[in-house]
């Protein structure tokens, strides 16, 4: 019986596309083994979509990735629940100068405003936070839109957004975790709905924090020195106009 070609940018659920494009590695070993392509995939929607709350540890996850891009590379976070900390930007050797922050007053400048930096960059690393899940025709076109360049676009919609349908090429659930092993540290567990090929049934855990060890001198009061001056805030949300 012959069997059906499919086009290299198709593929059935139980199999790996044929072609796989540009990826960036997560920073985390044990995901990329699970991504298609061992990393992020640039040029395509990927969708980071929280358990429970929205803004808890998107940007931790993303951090080494974020710190190992180009110094040329524009980073654009649209309408964040937190306003980021540029301080902690700085101690993670990331440019304060890379960093766009945009808010809007409406859902509909947010959407318009990731349009723009799509159709008007080649080489950026978008994180647009949506206050609403977007329609299955905005998600298309954000990703038809990356598509032709090779622009890193990452969508972290309400933890509803999951139950959805979406024709991003890459999904992921992600919850903040406490292991029972060691009390002293925090991660993330992730697990990836959807993907090219057969993906982990399983949650990954991805280790992002872990209390210093204790001083053999337990009863003295740590002293804890900054290794930074303070930054200064050179800039605010900057706000979304139409021409």
């Amino acid at each position: 019986m012959k069997q059906n070609v499919l086009h290299p940018a198709v593929w059935r659920a139980h199999q790996l596309p044929s072609v796989v494009g540009t990826t960036l590695s997560s920073g985390f070993s044990q995901l990329d083994a699970e991504l298609p392509g061992r990393g992020w995939p640039v040029g395509t929607l990927i969708e980071l979509i929280p358990q429970h709350t929205c803004g808890t540890a998107e940007l931790s996850l993303l951090q080494p990735c974020l710190q190992a891009l180009t110094p040329a590379t524009l980073i654009v976070l649209l309408t964040p629940p937190h306003p980021p900390c540029l301080q902690a930007w700085y101690h993670h050797g990331l440019a304060q100068h890379r960093l766009l922050w945009l808010n809007s007053d409406t859902a509909a400048d947010a959407y318009w405003a990731a349009l723009q930096v799509l159709r008007h960059h080649q080489h950026a690393f978008l994180c647009y936070w949506p206050a609403h899940p977007l329609s299955y025709a905005q998600l298309r076109q954000l990703h038809v839109l990356a598509r032709q360049t090779q622009n890193v676009l990452f969508l972290m919609p309400p933890a509803s957004a999951g139950q959805r349908p979406s024709p991003a090429p890459l999904r992921v659930r992600y919850r903040p975790q406490v292991p029972a092993h060691h009390p002293n540290s925090w991660g993330l567990a992730v697990h990836l709905l959807k993907g090219a090929g057969l993906l982990t049934q399983h949650e990954l855990y991805l280790p992002l924090w872990q209390a210093p060890p204790a001083s053999h001198t337990a009863n003295q009061p740590r002293v804890i020195t900054p290794t930074h001056e303070p930054l200064p805030v050179p800039f605010a949300a900057a706000p979304l106009q139409k021409h």
